[in-house]
């Protein structure tokens, strides 16, 4: 009985999971844990599965409500903020997911039936999968635009720039699930492959952990080549300061000032690093299986995971510079 019900909870968190918007993607469990089709060839999937399981409207209501709280609590939302953001939740996605329902109750019934039975999918099963599940995530990709471009123009300036950040994560993390599907649909599944699991998980980490560029600092550019190729590694950065340092005959007092202001960046880089570093490996990941129709997505989504490191290399460089005086700054 507990093996059913964590089943049927799996299936109505993985039905529900693009609900939660670009911030919540409720995770790791999503579009993920389902696995299994038996499913009938594409075009005989006319007619809803007789028996299984779907969730109810109100289960629906449950989910969204719940996951409008999350999101509240993650932004720090106002009352108005939150009562636009539930109305966009409870509108879109019960329709997304009836759009979908005839491809996707069938493949949630065999997952629930393999995972009861203990049983794992092969190569052929997830093919099909993935072909039921591809255009149901095409249109959570659209659908999650909509709801970040709605509710955006609604955000405090704080609140906007985690919104923003978090919804690169997001499409990050949709990319490398639609990288693994296409790869399933040529044949191509490994062990590792499964559990399905979504990369990123906004609930496993605060959103304060920001790292964007500070209000009120303007952003500097790379100083030289050899910066512009550091400025997504961290861990040479202890060597750029070094190098600053003696470029600019930093005092002892301003060599103390920027060694405190390496020690505070580096830091928050290392801990975005942390952060994310299940989605970093999984796009590198699947950036080296990848055919060139899906490289180019999955390039450009690590250039704007990465981003957040070139502005804190951006900021680490403006501060240096506040350092020097008049006379230094001429050394250059």
């Amino acid at each position: 009985m507990t093996q059913a019900m964590t089943t049927s909870t799996r299936a109505c968190r993985w039905t529900g999971i693009l609900s939660f918007c670009g911030a919540i993607a409720l995770a790791g469990l999503a579009v993920a844990e389902q696995a299994q089709p038996q499913a009938q060839p594409e075009d005989q999937a006319t007619t809803l599965p007789s028996a299984g399981f779907w969730p109810t409207q109100r289960m629906l209501e449950i989910i969204l409500t719940q996951g409008t709280q999350i999101i509240v609590q993650r932004y720090q939302f106002d009352p108005e903020q939150a009562a636009a953001l539930r109305k966009d939740l409870l509108t879109r996605y019960p329709a997304l997911l009836n759009e979908h329902r005839i491809r996707l109750q069938p493949v949630i019934n065999e997952i629930i039936e393999m995972q009861l039975a203990g049983e794992s999918p092969n190569a052929p099963q997830v093919g099909r999968i993935a072909e039921r599940v591809q255009p149901f995530l095409d249109g959570a990709r659209e659908t999650l635009k909509a709801t970040h471009e709605t509710v955006r123009p609604l955000l405090r300036p704080g609140q906007r720039r985690i919104w923003d950040r978090d919804y690169v994560k997001l499409v990050a993390a949709l990319a490398v699930a639609e990288a693994q599907l296409t790869r399933w649909k040529h044949g191509q599944f490994k062990k590792n492959d499964w559990p399905f699991k979504l990369a990123w998980d906004p609930t496993s980490q605060p959103a304060a952990a920001s790292a964007a560029t500070r209000p009120g600092e303007a952003p500097g550019g790379p100083e030289d080549h050899a910066a512009a190729r550091d400025e997504i590694r961290p861990d040479r950065w202890q060597a750029y300061v070094k190098d600053f340092i003696r470029k600019h005959k930093l005092d002892q007092g301003q060599s103390h000032q920027a060694t405190a202001i390496l020690k505070d960046v580096r830091q928050r880089a290392v801990d975005y690093q942390k952060q994310n570093r299940d989605l970093f490996d999984q796009i590198k990941e699947e950036l080296a299986l990848a055919g060139v129709s899906r490289r180019e997505t999955l390039q450009a989504s690590l250039d704007e995971l990465q981003q957040p490191l070139r502005d804190l290399f951006q900021e680490l460089q403006t501060r240096l510079r506040a350092v020097l005086r008049s006379d230094q700054i001429s050394d250059r």
